[in-house]
């Protein structure tokens, strides 16, 4: 009877950690191009984004961030809005929308003399080895500068050296970076996954059973 409360104690232990860590513990960094800046930031009055292949297999994305600029003379009413996309339309363009931010605010960042990081959190979305993430800035005048930075390259995962800018008329087109000096477009951002809850259940099965064999074997 001891023995059977000590594992049972041990496998209600193990369920639990696996419930509590489920959306944390697992966790890993399967895109990574903010370790080495190249010093240009990308502005545009319309959305666009960069098509990244990911890392690992942890497929629900928890965390995205995205490096961006914000001239010193923003004037309040900058916002921006920032969306992922599966790659199945014609041509492997953006097409079924997997996730919309919805409009938030731009704050200049004195401190860093405007260099910042929109960092989105606590998200559940399910995606493909590579997926497109968009941005769109808004309220940004004449007089005022807003874009987002080159980084290259990557460290974990990989980034084509184009980007995906969407038309007045709804349709995806693919830019190369119009520099003279060859710069590829691969634009500062990080993205943190999950498993599969398919896949933490597995694991907990294989404590499981685990713990029965060495039940039986104690009992032996």
């Amino acid at each position: 009877m001891t023995t059977i409360t000590r594992y049972s104690g041990k496998i209600i232990a193990l369920a639990a950690v696996a419930c509590a860590v489920g959306s944390t513990g697992y966790a890993e960094v399967v895109y990574d191009n903010s370790q080495t800046s190249v010093g240009y930031y990308y502005n545009a009055a319309t959305e666009f984004g960069d098509q990244v292949n990911l890392s690992g297999t942890s497929r629900i994305v928890t965390d995205l961030k995205i490096n961006y600029y914000l001239s010193a003379n923003a004037s309040g009413n900058e916002t921006a809005e920032v969306r992922l996309y599966s790659n199945d339309g014609g041509s492997g363009a953006p097409g079924t929308l997997l996730y919309d931010s919805g409009s938030f605010n731009l704050v200049y960042n004195a401190t860093s003399q405007g260099y910042s990081t929109i960092n989105i959190d606590e998200l559940s979305v399910p995606v493909g080895s590579s997926v497109t993430w968009t941005i769109l800035f808004s309220g940004i005048d004449p007089i005022e500068t807003a874009g987002v930075l080159f980084y290259d390259p990557p460290t974990v995962g990989s980034s084509y050296d184009d980007y995906w800018v969407k038309s007045a008329d709804g349709s995806w087109h693919l830019n190369n970076f119009p520099g003279s000096d060859g710069q590829v477009a691969n634009f500062g951002a990080q993205i943190t996954a999950v498993p599969e809850p398919g896949t933490i259940a597995l694991g907990l099965v294989g404590g499981l059973v685990w713990l029965g064999v060495a039940a039986r074997r104690r009992k032996a």
